[in-house]
Formats: C-alpha cells, structure tokens, sequence
C-alpha cells in the first residue's frame, strides 16, 4: 500500500514552528499593527472568500499584506506538510541533471517554501527556482523570506513578472513544474470559458518539462478546487501526453466530473499538527482551524501503477454492521470498502467488486474488497 498523506515528522513541525521568527524579520510589525492583524486576518477572509474578484487589490495593502503572511500562508504551509515529504518526485540523479523547478502564480513562493521545509532531499540539489507571478510584491517577499530560511544559498530564486514576460519566454527544460492555490483563480477570469482556461492551465504546466519530469497542482480542498481538479484531469487524460501519478491510480475519466457523486475529489485532516504561535494568531483572530482540506494532481511520463484503487474518505460508521467504511476511487468509478477504519485516507491498495455482488443503497456504489496478495 502506498500513502500519499501522512502526519507531519517531527522535522517539520519544528520547521513550522521555527518559521515565526523569519516571518517577524522579513515583514516587520510594530504593536499597534500587530494588535491590529487578527481584524485584518478577518477582513481578508472575508475577501478571499466572498469577493474573489476583487482579490489582486490586496497584495498592494500593507495591512493585508501582512495578514495573508502570518496567517494564510503558514496555514497553507501546515496542509501542505501533509503531502510534500511523501510527494514522488523524479530521481534525484534526473533533478541534478534538469536543476530547475518552475512555479506558477507563485505569488509569496508558498510551494518552494515547503519544499525546502519539508523535503531535506533537495536541499543540497543547486536549484533554479523560477517563480512566475504578475503580482511582484508577494513575490519579493516569499523570495526574501525562503532566503533568510535557508541555512545556505544553495537554491537561486529568479522573480519574472508574467505582465512583461510570457511564459514560453523561459528557456529552459524543468524537472518538475508547481502551482498551488493559482488555477482557481485563473480559471475565474471573464475572458475565457473554464475548459479553455484549463487547457491554458495545462500547456504552461508541461510546456517547460523534460521528457521525465513532473507536473504538481495543489488547490484547497473546497468544491470549487476539488472540481477544477477533476476537469483538469479529464484534459491530462484526453491529451493522452501524461500519466496521472496521484491521487489517481487510473488514466479514465474521473468519476467526480461526470456529475454522479454529489461531492467531489478532496482530503480532509483532523489530526494536522500545527505551530503553537499560529493556533494562538488563529484564535485571536476567531478563526481557528479544525480540518485541513485539499485536491491535488501530479503527473509525468511514463509511470506504472501497481495499484487500483485510492481511499478518499474519512471512516464512515455503519450502524446496521457495527462496521466502518471508506469511499474508494477506482478506475471502473466510486466503490464503498469495508471494514476500512485502519487505513489512512489517501492510501493506494489493490480492490476488487465483492462477492456476491452488492451496491451501497445511498451511493449506488459497488462494494469492494482488497485483493488479497499472493
């Protein structure tokens, strides 16, 4: 079985933690404004999440600003500790050949951010980091802050403001491409449909890569990242050019956007372990956190899958059995899995249609098993 998630090792929660004083350093508060920052941190919520078309403004706004650097880009560093240290990555033979990662909309470098945070494996790789934003301030700011973080200046950091230079532009061949927190945001652009956008989406995420490289796409787990994911993916498995790493275990159409399931492809995490300065910011702000969401996809070239099937849900309770069950997804579509209370969300294993045949009287779904190894 292969997990995709796991909780936090004991090297990234001290990285998290640590990573108050950095942030104190590169952007600076005096006690007025910091008294001041929880009202900001609201204000901004309420911004990202109700007036989505007015979000470019706040980058320029210093007490914003501050308020997305303290609060919502370390909350996004805590999901993201749950993925990145066990993210398959190329060989670190093929990284050193290709030393070059590009990450678009990188807006205050929050993906770069994690991978040194939380990928010890990389940090000795002389990395190029080409971070591609319109927005120039968040950008000089994550530059400034994932500089001071790094114990030495193995990784270069090279700022391209996407308003002068397109993306095509970069001329060089990347092992790996990144976004994080972008696509929903491009994709609510007026000028153009979604499916559009997505493909747009897709081509700057494989225009730069070499023939092993890989491609990530990290989005918040709400519905509307959770869809967006979805249809990306059926255009990566229409191009039929890549093979889906994770979360799928399958090259077919995800069974999220052919409007079946009344949810959507997301992990949620209860048992996320956060720094104690960000909890106490959070609760002065009153907006603490009780689960973590996210949707992801990764791809590259040719990569086998050894298994069939990923678990996506929490444990459900079945009171009629006294048992647990999980969602699964499959390349035949959902399927329900029994007696799955141990495994951990976002685990690839191997299942089968049970015998006899039964289907989930709420879901339609088929009931399934594991497939017992010989």
């Amino acid at each position: 079985m292969n997990e995709l998630f796991t909780p936090p090792n004991k090297d990234a929660i001290d990285a998290l933690e640590e990573l108050y004083a950095p942030i104190r350093k590169v952007m600076p508060l005096k006690k007025n404004q910091y008294a001041l920052l929880p009202r900001s941190i609201q204000e901004l919520s309420y911004i990202l999440t109700q007036q989505r078309g007015e979000m470019p403004f706040y980058w320029s706004s210093p007490r914003l600003r501050s308020a997305y650097f303290y609060y919502f880009m370390p909350w996004n560093l805590v999901r993201l500790a749950q993925c990145i240290p066990n993210l398959y990555l190329p060989e670190l033979s093929y990284i050193e050949e290709y030393p070059s990662i590009l990450d678009i909309g990188s807006g205050p470098l929050t993906l770069p951010l994690a991978l040194w945070l939380f990928r010890k494996d990389l940090r000795d790789i002389p990395l190029t980091i080409y971070c591609y934003d319109t927005a120039k301030h968040p950008m000089e700011y994550g530059k400034r802050l994932l500089e001071e973080i790094m114990s030495t200046k193995k990784w270069k950091i090279v700022l391209i403001d996407a308003r002068k230079t397109h993306y095509r532009d970069i001329k060089t061949k990347v092992a790996l491409t990144i976004a994080s927190n972008v696509i929903n945001e491009l994709v609510q652009r007026k000028t153009r449909s979604m499916e559009e956008s997505l493909t747009n989406v897709y081509t700057m995420l494989t225009y730069h890569l070499a023939h092993k490289s890989h491609a990530l796409c990290i989005e918040i787990g709400t519905r509307l990242g959770g869809t967006i994911i979805s249809a990306l993916h059926d255009i990566i498995v229409e191009a039929e050019e890549y093979d889906i790493i994770a979360p799928c275990t399958h090259n077919n159409v995800c069974p999220y956007s052919e409007g079946k399931q009344k949810t959507w492809c997301h992990f949620s995490f209860a048992d996320f372990v956060a720094p104690t300065w960000l909890t106490k910011l959070s609760t002065r702000a009153d907006l603490p956190k009780t689960t973590l969401s996210t949707s992801l996809l990764h791809i590259g070239n040719g990569i086998e899958n050894t298994y069939n099937s990923r678990i996506l849900s929490s444990p459900i309770y079945i009171p009629s059995t006294k048992e647990y069950i999980r969602y699964v997804c499959r390349e035949e579509g959902i399927g329900v899995l029994e007696k799955a209370k141990r495994y951990v969300q976002g685990t690839a294993l191997n299942t089968q249609i049970s015998i006899p045949q039964r289907i989930d009287e709420k879901t339609g779904c088929p009931f399934v098993s594991l497939v017992k190894e010989k």
